[in-house]
């Protein structure tokens, strides 16, 4: 990779991982019905999915294309 900056949808990538982190840690520290957790671990999920998603076009988005 080359020294340019990272696009914008690399550090969203990096904050929805960070956000659904920290969801994921705090659901995992509380308590609550089975269904409440299992409901709110699927989103915790879907923002580490999202963010690993955006990092991951960020960084292909950045390979030089052969012409």
């Amino acid at each position: 990779m080359d020294n340019k900056k990272f696009h914008w949808t690399f550090w969203m990538g990096v904050g929805f991982l960070i956000a659904g982190g920290i969801s994921w840690a705090i659901l995992l520290a509380g308590e609550g019905p089975p269904s409440f957790v299992e409901e709110t671990a699927t989103y915790s999920y879907g923002w580490v999915i999202f963010g690993a998603g955006l990092t991951i076009y960020s960084m292909i988005r950045k390979i030089p294309r052969s012409k």
